[in-house]
């Protein structure tokens, strides 16, 4: 099937995504945040884009954009191809570093920008509070509220001007509680990788302690369940899952994790085990999910 083309008319906004292969980090350390910002702001300058908001999380990132032009493919398309560049050299990998071609969804309304920028500005709460979101550095939400300086490629003033916020209405904004929070999944505190390394012990019925063990030819189809639910919850980053179930590197959780899906499409006994321990978990807590802009519903995922 061809794919759909981008509505790329000049003087729209969008709301911009792209996330990690298989879910694999995309930012393994601050440098690698830090090395994004700068392509972001190279990005702008070199094809006039606009910046509103902004976060960055471990596998994947969101951008609030205003493109005057019909650039906004070629843009995010460099951006994302730069970033990648720098990721493979930097780790001495091969191959594609994101899942596929940015998803971008168009933002029609002044209501539709406001909401989108509050959605972004609240991604965070997949690993903290919400009052620790102003001092998450990776996102915007902690420039729109003068706790940082704002760099030349970030815009505030619009998302400030079309709703009179102030600075502290727009944090209220963001931080308050919303009918639709419930549907888009934006309340619960973090899961921890202790979180659901109990809940599989307990569905499957083997000890948390298994799950950190790993003898060759003995599958261990709740280890590899834990490890792919971790990575999806953003619970803990490559590395950490690499030290915490003593996996050699990176590329190694990643070969776990896609061994775990071959696994929910071929073997129904998985599959199950996957699908009660997610809903125990969603019971528990639930995750970030869907963009208000485009109301659909999403599960532990961007």
């Amino acid at each position: 099937m061809s794919r759909q083309p981008r509505t790329t008319a000049p003087g729209m906004w969008h709301h911009v995504m792209n996330r990690g292969a298989d879910h694999q980090d995309i930012f393994s350390d601050d440098n690698d945040r830090i090395c994004f910002e700068a392509l972001l702001d190279e990005t702008t300058k070199r094809f006039g884009i606009e910046i509103h908001a902004y976060c960055l999380m471990g596998n994947h990132f969101h951008l609030v954009v205003y493109c005057p032009t019909e650039s906004l493919s070629e843009a995010i398309q460099h951006l994302t191809s730069m970033y990648a560049n720098h990721y493979n050299r930097k780790y001495e990998r091969s191959g594609s570093l994101f899942g596929g071609r940015f998803r971008s969804v168009t933002i029609e309304t002044d209501a539709q920008l406001a909401q989108v920028s509050r959605y972004v500005h609240r991604n965070p709460l997949a690993m903290t509070t919400v009052r620790a979101l102003a001092a998450y550095r990776w996102s915007s939400f902690g420039i729109y509220l003068s706790r940082r300086p704002r760099p030349k490629w970030i815009h505030c003033d619009t998302v400030f001007a079309i709703h009179n916020f102030t600075l502290d209405s727009y944090q209220t904004f963001v931080e308050s509680p919303q009918p639709t929070d419930k549907e888009f999944g934006f309340e619960p505190l973090p899961l921890r990788c202790e979180d659901i390394e109990t809940e599989i012990s307990r569905v499957a019925g083997v000890d948390v302690a298994s799950l950190h063990t790993s003898k060759r030819a003995v599958p261990n189809q709740p280890r590899l369940l834990a490890m792919l639910l971790i990575s999806e919850a953003r619970a803990a980053t490559s590395s950490d899952l690499a030290q915490r179930y003593g996996i050699a590197s990176q590329s190694g959780v990643r070969s776990a994790t896609r061994r775990a899906r071959v696994l929910l499409s071929h073997d129904p006994q998985f599959a199950r085990l996957h699908m009660l321990v997610k809903a125990t978990l969603r019971s528990l807590n639930g995750t970030v999910g869907s963009d208000p802009a485009s109301h659909s519903k999403g599960t532990f995922g961007v």
